[in-house]
């Protein structure tokens, strides 16, 4: 089932989706994006789609860290990138953990589901928090 994206240039068509959530054709992802999926668990199809929203949230990112060698998030359902500003965007059942730094290389690997690139970024965290939820 294709991720519906609610234009944020286009307020009718934005106000549209909305309107097809409200009336239970459509589920609530995150602010803007929506499933047609009305029967799987949630946190199901955004592991589901875990690259695209990467891709729709979190424009100019790499998928970093262990995240990049594992290609799936931690057991506790953390999903590490690297970006140009800190930040940590929570989606059922998965939290995206954005970390400050050095964008995308041309040498970048390009994973074709994902309009982002991946690249092994060891940095301190990853001798220090050793465990299953470190970086």
């Amino acid at each position: 089932m294709p991720l519906v994206v609610a234009p944020g240039d286009d307020r009718a068509e934005a106000r549209r989706v909305q309107r097809r959530a409200e009336q239970g054709e459509l589920r609530r992802i995150y602010k803007g994006i929506y499933t047609t999926d009305l029967v799987q668990p949630m946190e199901t199809i955004v592991r589901r789609h875990l690259y695209e929203l990467c891709a729709i949230l979190t424009t100019d990112s790499i998928i970093s860290h262990r995240s990049a060698l594992e290609a799936k998030p931690t057991a506790g359902g953390n999903y590490y990138l690297t970006g140009s500003y800190r930040r940590d965007i929570q989606l059922p059942g998965v939290k995206l953990r954005i970390a400050e730094g050095k964008g995308p290389l041309d040498s970048d690997i390009r994973i074709p589901t994902f309009h982002g690139n991946a690249r092994f970024k060891p940095g301190p965290g990853v001798a220090r928090e050793p465990g299953p939820e470190s970086r």
